[in-house]
């Protein structure tokens, strides 16, 4: 449920191209994984990091070729707004799989299950929280990538206004500085709330499943 009203949120080509970028993801990760699993704590963190990079670059490549081979168009607002859609969709399907994963993972190989400490009415209230709590985090994330877009044409239109050296508008340039400021304050904002949310996202799993270390 979780996922389709996920999905429902975006057109059809930003998830196909979402989907693939998932699935080559997870494909190109299995290889770096393996590689580096003997490496340091820090040093695996670095490499995850890179990780979440990949899927960026697919999206954009997925999303200039789907509109350049399809509408001609290799470059537009639409063509960005499809590569950072598809960007943060792809990552949602990669946080909710990774989930999904741990969790029967963990409960078939007995080290994980429900905590028995918690009655049934505590465990259905937990998990509507987190329902709520996910919902709030694909708003969030769906609200970052319109910002993320908003700034990256205000800069476009700064750039050409400020490279006209005959007739700069003054005025015009300093509206969209203003703009961008008060975009910026609500990117940094909207950052500050999807990290809040995924801690109190990985708080709540935390108390509803346990790990059995006797396992």
């Amino acid at each position: 449920m979780e996922l389709i009203d996920l999905l429902s949120c975006y057109s059809l080509e930003v998830v196909l191209i979402a989907l693939g970028c998932f699935l080559l993801t997870e494909v190109i990760k299995l290889p770096i994984k393996k590689a580096t699993a003997r490496l340091e704590e820090d040093k695996r963190k670095m490499v995850n990091i890179v990780i979440m990079l990949i899927p960026l670059v697919l999206s954009c490549v997925a999303s200039v070729l789907y509109y350049g081979i399809a509408y001609k168009t290799y470059f537009s607002m639409t063509v960005l707004s499809c590569c950072v859609s598809s960007y943060v969709l792809s990552l949602s399907m990669y946080a909710i799989f990774s989930r999904i994963w741990l969790v029967i993972k963990g409960i078939y190989s007995g080290k994980v299950s429900y905590n028995d400490e918690l009655t049934k009415d505590a465990i259905s209230y937990i998990k509507g929280k987190l329902k709520e709590l996910l919902k709030s985090l694909k708003i969030d994330e769906k609200d970052l990538a319109s910002i993320l877009s908003s700034l990256e044409e205000l800069a476009k239109q700064k750039e050409l206004l400020s490279a006209d050296k005959v007739c700069i508008d003054l005025e015009k340039i300093a509206e969209i500085n203003s703009e961008l400021d008060k975009l910026s304050a609500e990117k940094t904002a909207k950052e500050a709330s999807i990290a809040q949310c995924k801690e109190k996202i990985e708080k709540y799993n935390a108390e509803l499943y346990k790990k059995n270390d006797n396992v």
